[in-house]
């Protein structure tokens, strides 16, 4: 059992979506239904999709030249991004997530699989227009405004540079998994956590999500590339900041003890639930009938399994 604060927030919207998403869906599978959940699940919004071209200019442009002490320029970052937003779009387009035979590891670097294509609306121009145009203004935010200015003095002066590194430690009967960001790490300072959010509106507070970052980043045992003499801190030492690049806008969480338990206390909750409603059975032994259907409003609309939660597959 995996838990991790996506899949906690999934599990309390809508059971059967989380079966769907963590126990039906297999990549291997020779059942077809279940192959076909797991390209399901990749499905993005086109809103989505373009926050991830963000993160992966900030993971394969940005931090690598921090790393080597290399200048990147803002006009260099918005030429990577161009090129993986044209790249990544006509993949999406021509819907090759679906094709016969499709491997998601032979495309890591122009794959992207968007909601609004599979289900028959595909995203007009106008729409394609918008995200770049906020795929830049995200970027320029980023390298340009004075509300980043004292951050990026920051991120510069670490010793360890880490985007998208996946932590991990056991609580509960279950594996904690975390993937934050950016991570910094420093000799004689507390690590730093970043959390970059391309949110048009930007009003959602995402303190909790920061505060299992770091309690999985200091509980997170031995890490290649996270010395651990750099993580022998309390969790509430870690600096968080939450980024909303559209917003231009940095917003720094201070956290004590308290927050610590809250965040805690609600991963057990949810921990107890999942094992409770898989009781020990093996993804094979499970059905949709399982697992409740949502009573959030219009959240079956935005759901990637729609399809073939009509269908309700049985025991495979």
């Amino acid at each position: 059992m995996i838990w991790s604060f996506s899949d906690g927030r999934m599990f309390r919207k809508c059971q059967r979506q989380w079966y769907y998403k963590r126990c039906f869906a297999n990549p291997i599978a020779k059942d077809s239904l279940r192959h076909e959940a797991y390209l399901l699940g990749k499905l993005s919004t086109i809103h989505a999709w373009r926050g991830q071209v963000v993160d992966k200019v900030i993971e394969r442009s940005i931090v690598p030249a921090l790393r080597t002490q290399t200048r990147i320029t803002l006009d260099g970052a918005l030429k990577a991004a161009d090129i993986l937003f044209d790249t990544q779009l006509a993949f999406a387009l021509a819907h090759k997530v679906m094709e016969p035979g499709f491997k998601k590891a032979e495309h890591e670097s122009d794959f992207a699989a968007l909601f609004e294509v599979h289900y028959g609306k595909p995203p007009s121009q106008a729409d394609i227009d918008k995200a770049r145009e906020e795929v830049h203004k995200a970027l320029r935010n980023l390298f340009t405004s004075t509300q980043f200015e004292e951050l990026r003095k920051i991120i510069k002066s670490a010793f360890t540079i880490e985007a998208q590194c996946t932590l991990t430690f056991s609580y509960m009967g279950a594996t904690i998994r975390a993937i934050p960001d950016l991570i910094c790490l420093f000799p004689k300072e507390p690590p730093l956590i970043i959390d970059w959010k391309v949110h048009h509106f930007g009003v959602h507070d995402y303190y909790q999500q920061l505060v299992a970052y770091a309690i999985v980043l200091i509980r997170s045992g031995e890490h290649q590339s996270l010395p651990r003499s750099m993580r022998k801190c309390a969790p509430q030492a870690v600096r968080l900041y939450e980024c909303q690049l559209l917003k231009d806008e940095v917003r720094q969480h201070l956290i004590d003890q308290q927050d610590i338990d809250s965040v805690e206390e609600r991963m057990a909750s949810e921990i107890c639930e999942m094992l409770s409603a898989v009781d020990g059975r093996k993804n094979t032994e499970l059905s949709s009938e399982d697992f409740p259907t949502t009573n959030w409003p219009g959240e079956c609309a935005s759901c990637n399994f729609q399809k073939i939660c009509l269908e309700q597959p049985q025991n495979v």
